[in-house]
């Protein structure tokens, strides 16, 4: 990973500024009675903080298992399939006795929903693209008011859409980012009029990994209160965050700015050269570990990253302060953490 793009990388910065890096890691500008310089004196340092495990491999996904979930109770995956021209491997999302969904990814959807006629949202007011009208072409089945949607953005007609009428049901097909057509719309548009009134009742399941490991726990409110020295009326927001990863804003009346921290645990990237390796990366030793600091100024405040190796893996802490020099808030951090690793 390049130090440039270390904001998007570990999702910790709301914004990176005008950063200029700074070699230095200075700290003797704290207070010598401030709460951060108390934690260091501690014979334990972070020992103030939450000091429960926390396991590598959970933190990195690595004993996190996908969870699948059942048929759509109305129509098969062969035929769903079957309505699109692609070779993209496409998975079952989702289902219930009202809607199904599969995708490839995020821009790759087929989704089919059942609605109540006199609730839904009338065909007509149905976009593929906000605020450019569609064409619907009159299908002669199934159910009545069959029609194909064709999105009009492009000049020409796109089918997205086959919709249909049956049992007092709204049932609506619905392709993002697949070419479809009536023809092969019509099977699966088929199907689910077969089989819709007597399909069997399901409970809702949806396709998802499975969390041993809860980012945002890592620290509480309290935690963080503490390690900056902010007031019990500050603001502690938890921001960004996935299943490695997690970040918290800080806000207080009298501080000029938000302060941030954040954590990030990541493997090593095979034949890569690792982002604590470049020299903008400055090592020191503590509690018989090597460890790598960068320090950087923006318009946003002082930012400090601190990266330790260890045989499973990296942790990387990230504190800034939109008024002082944060090292020694994320050396406190970056201790505890490291405190609290078990494989």
């Amino acid at each position: 990973m390049r130090i440039a793009l270390i904001c998007t990388t570990i999702l910790i910065l709301t914004a990176c500024g005008d950063e200029q890096s700074d070699q230095s890691a200075d700290t003797s500008n704290l207070s010598v009675n401030s709460p951060v310089t108390a934690l260091l004196d501690r014979k334990s340092r972070g020992s103030a903080l939450t000091n429960t495990p926390i396991s590598f491999a959970d933190a990195t996904g690595e004993t996190s298992k996908m969870i699948e979930v059942g048929p759509c109770p109305f129509v098969s995956d062969e035929t769903i399939k079957a309505s699109v021209r692609t070779t993209f491997e496409i998975t079952r999302r989702e289902v219930s006795n009202t809607e199904c969904r599969w995708a490839y990814n995020a821009g790759f959807v087929i989704n089919v929903t059942i609605e109540d006629i006199v609730t839904a949202k009338p065909v007509s007011e149905r976009r593929y693209n906000i605020g450019v009208d569609t064409v619907s072409t009159p299908q002669d089945g199934p159910g009545t008011h069959a029609a194909m949607i064709n999105d009009t953005a492009w000049g020409k007609l796109m089918p997205f859409a086959y919709s249909f009428e049956k049992d007092g049901k709204l049932v609506f097909i619905r392709y993002t980012g697949f070419k479809t057509g009536a023809d092969i719309m019509r099977p699966a548009a088929n199907e689910i009029a077969a089989r819709m009134s007597t399909a069997p009742t399901i409970r809702h399941q949806r396709r998802h990994k499975t969390e041993p490991f809860k980012a945002c726990d890592v620290w509480s409110e309290h935690d963080l209160k503490t390690v900056f020295g902010a007031s019990e009326t500050a603001v502690v927001a938890p921001g960004a965050r996935s299943m490695s990863t997690c970040s918290w804003k800080i806000y207080e009346d009298g501080v000029s700015g938000q302060r941030t921290a954040a954590f990030n645990f990541y493997k090593r990237e095979a034949g890569k050269k690792q982002e604590h390796e470049y020299d903008s990366y400055k090592p020191y030793s503590a509690d018989g570990e090597t460890h790598y600091l960068r320090k950087s100024n923006s318009s946003f405040g002082t930012y400090i990253h601190i990266i330790t190796p260890r045989p499973e893996g990296l942790v990387h802490v990230t504190v800034s302060d939109p008024e002082k020099d944060p090292s020694a808030i994320a050396k406190v951090l970056q201790k505890n953490l490291l405190s609290r690793m078990v494989p």
